[in-house]
């Protein structure tokens, strides 16, 4: 893996680096390698599960706010063993931004969430909204 690709995945999770979560600790230790199939145009979608307090908090709505802030497209939805499904689609930079506001919303409150699992999938280049799924 390039230096470039490691650097890319720790400053996308650097926001959660002090969140409890053995999927972050392995990915930081050995990233996950880029999707070939992604064609390099700067769009980037990622499938990602939240666990911890991520429902009945706002947390859907939150993140879509953030998502369509910054112009990002995909979906987040509510799964019934209470994590959180998402894929987020933008600029490698406008999803770390997404990341760190996301973070940084909650980082006040009496409950966190963790990132369980976060994987490069190939963009649609035709999806270019965010909402939530039902």
């Amino acid at each position: 893996m390039s230096r470039v690709t490691e650097g890319f995945y720790r400053e996308l999770l650097r926001p959660f680096k002090n969140r409890p979560s053995p999927y972050l600790e392995a990915l930081m230790a050995n990233p996950v390698s880029p999707n070939p199939h992604i064609p390099d145009q700067g769009l980037r979608r990622y499938a990602v599960r939240f666990g911890g307090r991520c429902q009945g908090v706002g947390f859907r709505f939150t993140s879509a706010d953030i998502a369509n802030h910054l112009h990002l497209a995909g979906w987040v939805k509510n799964e019934d063993d209470g994590s959180v499904s998402m894929e987020l689609q933008g600029s490698a930079e406008n999803c770390q931004r997404f990341f760190a506001q996301l973070q940084r919303a909650y980082s006040r409150l009496p409950w966190s969430f963790t990132v369980e699992d976060i994987d490069p999938i190939d963009p649609i280049p035709e999806d270019n909204v965010f909402h939530i799924r039902y």
